[in-house]
């Protein structure tokens, strides 16, 4: 370490951190099992508790680097016994990279890229994390658009209105179905890495209760539960804005109740007098025929008011797939 310097002949000290970047990076997975552990570079038992990394997501460009060594030092340390596993990383997927309005790789010599700093500053951290996941699929490269980007954060807004139409009233049965169908589909779409789907069933649902022009405070809280992994800021804000104490950060995730499961259910078109009047939703499990499908339908207030039941003439039920009532002319 210490010698002397070539040029003046004074005291010098070798420059000693001349490993490449990669060797450090190739093994801080395994460190991040046991960070603070002192006496060694971690805890066996710990180890075996967090390893193999069940998921690693990194760009293409490290296969020949990173991903090569980190790959050698692991099996390195199995053979040596220090490990339990051989491989790394149990899924690796390589994110698309994005690119500028001009379908070019961002780039200071084409003069297309886009400071994130700025558009958090000018959209909100939430809405550039939300379009980032809704450009499209993570494993493809996209093109920036700030078209774009604006329907996104109008999403937002209308995220943050939900609690001008939010009530203390029970879920509807309808609405308990609403709320873990979305419940299902996002907690899917996470895992299958499809997050850009399960950004378009947030919107799905967010556009259905402003139809409805109400929601129950027990259907938000499953909404921003869900949500708050793609927008953490509005989400905590709104949690805390319904009355809230705990962060909702801390809570669990929200379970799927299979008795709810809208695949168990089947939409049946309703047509009256040739016109399309609405649909009823109904169990698969459901023995269906025209008398008990015209006593479902008249309960429910929109159907009813197309309906006259002295003046039936014909019901006409086509299994799974239309049921007609046909008038008096």
């Amino acid at each position: 370490m210490n010698t002397k310097c070539p040029r003046c002949g004074g005291n010098a000290i070798r420059e000693a951190k001349t490993l490449d970047t990669f060797v450090d990076s190739s093994w801080y997975f395994l460190r991040f099992a046991d960070a603070k552990n002192l006496s060694r570079f971690a805890n066996r038992n710990k180890l075996d508790y967090w390893l193999p990394v069940d998921l690693y997501i990194g760009g293409a460009e490290h296969t020949h680097g990173h991903l090569l060594y980190s790959r050698f030092i692991t099996k390195v340390l199995f053979d040596q016994g220090y490990l339990g596993v051989d491989e790394p990383f149990v899924q690796l997927k390589h994110p698309g990279i994005i690119l500028g309005e001009d379908q070019r790789k961002m780039s200071k010599r084409w003069g297309n890229v886009v400071q994130p700093e700025q558009i958090a500053e000018e959209f909100g951290s939430d809405t550039l994390r939300l379009y980032e996941m809704f450009m499209g699929p993570l494993e493809q490269s996209k093109p920036w658009s700030h078209r774009s980007i604006i329907g996104v954060r109008r999403f937002i807004d209308k995220v943050w209105n939900m609690q001008s139409y939010v009530s203390d009233k029970q879920p509807t049965t309808e609405d308990l179905r609403l709320d873990n169908d979305l419940v299902k589909k996002v907690t899917n779409s996470i895992e299958k890495s499809k997050l850009n789907v399960a950004v378009s069933h947030f919107m799905i649902h967010v556009n259905k209760y402003r139809e409805k022009g109400a929601i129950s405070r027990r259907s938000l809280e499953t909404f921003l539960l869900c949500f708050s992994p793609f927008a953490p800021f509005i989400s905590e804000e709104l949690w805390s804005a319904i009355g809230n104490e705990f962060s909702i950060h801390s809570q669990i995730w929200p379970k799927f109740n299979k008795t709810q499961d809208t695949q168990m259910e089947q939409t049946i078109p309703v047509d009256i007098d040739g016109k399309f009047r609405g649909s009823l939703v109904i169990s698969k499990k459901t023995n269906l025929n025209e008398s008990k499908l015209l006593q479902i339908a008249i309960r429910d207030e929109k159907l009813l008011k197309y309906i006259n039941r002295n003046k039936i003439a014909k019901l006409i039920y086509i299994p799974h797939r239309v049921f007609s009532i046909v008038h008096e002319k």
